[in-house]
């Protein structure tokens, strides 16, 4: 089976608009008060500002987990070049990142003589 490319897969441009909008939101109503006043007052009610802000920085490690896992994921499998670009995608975009890398690694794996699912055959 042929090497697979050293590059970074990028997710559909709605994921980018849906998690980057998302959390740009959440930003906004977790530290802007009139903004948070206007929304529950028009649109539907939120949990209290401290709670949004706290789900919000809650967030950040959760991403900046995933980012070092898609380098180290990435550099396991021989996409050492684009290894950097992989996890600066997934701290930005998080899980639609990580699953076309995933995919890859799968993929990656089952190419491969001697693997099964993913792990070293072992020897007899």
């Amino acid at each position: 089976m042929k090497e697979q490319e050293d590059k970074v897969d990028h997710p559909h441009l709605v994921w980018w608009v849906v998690v980057i909008g998302g959390l740009s939101l959440l930003g906004v109503q977790a530290f802007s008060e009139s903004f948070y006043t206007w929304w529950v007052t028009h649109l539907h009610p939120l949990p209290s500002q401290t709670v949004m802000m706290w789900i919000l920085i809650a967030c950040a490690p959760i991403h900046v987990f995933e980012a070092f896992y898609c380098h180290w994921l990435a550099r396991r499998i021989g996409l050492v070049r684009s290894a950097v670009g992989w996890g600066v995608q997934s701290f930005f975009l998080g899980y639609p990142s990580t699953r076309l890398l995933r995919q890859r690694a799968k993929a990656s794996a089952a190419s491969k003589p001697g693997k099964v699912e993913g792990h070293a055959a072992a020897e007899a």
